[in-house]
């Protein structure tokens, strides 16, 4: 899917269906990781409208490579104020960006008063690994943090660096890996 600007929630489910909607039916190799990936897009791109709030909005595209092994990578990013500030509205102690990162995907973990929100990314980890992966990782970067959260045969782990440099928004991509 190309590079697709969304700046509502109705343009995310419809990013969503779409990316479902392209691997199910588009690419048989890897139409098992259809799930995963709407689960994927509606989370992390749903997070950047509501979180990454930019007069640009917010971007995802979608590729697809066969070699090594066939993957799925999925790319949001935008503008907003970044994971680690807006966390630290309702978390000033989190002080540091890359640690800060990780513990905004923990579940019950929002920034947000929405009841509905913080369910963690478990979810999408879990929506992946069912659906005949071998691997599923997620790199977030923002600020001057930086988090890969990997699940490889349903065991996870988790690895916190700084960044190279300070990044205005959030840039995520997830990558499914196919068996």
């Amino acid at each position: 899917m190309p590079v697709t600007c969304m700046k509502e929630f109705l343009e995310v489910e419809g990013v969503a269906e779409r990316t479902q909607e392209i691997l199910e039916y588009q690419l048989p190799d890897v139409s098992p990781l259809g799930h995963a990936a709407f689960m994927a897009m509606s989370e992390l791109c749903a997070n950047a409208i509501d979180h990454g709030e930019n007069d640009l909005g917010a971007f995802a595209a979608v590729r697809r490579v066969t070699e090594p092994k066939r993957q799925v990578t999925i790319a949001i990013s935008d503008l907003g104020i970044g994971v680690p500030e807006h966390i630290r509205q309702c978390y000033p102690e989190w002080s540091d960006d890359g640690w800060a990162i990780a513990y905004a995907t923990k579940e019950s973990v929002s920034g947000t008063d929405n009841p509905h929100r913080g369910v963690g990314f478990s979810s999408v980890f879990e929506a992946a690994l069912t659906s005949s992966l071998h691997a599923a990782k997620m790199d977030i970067l923002s600020a001057s943090g930086f988090c890969r959260i990997q699940t490889v045969q349903e065991i996870p782990k988790i690895e916190v660096l700084p960044a190279a440099r300070f990044r205005r928004g959030t840039w995520i991509t997830y990558d499914l890996v196919s068996v």
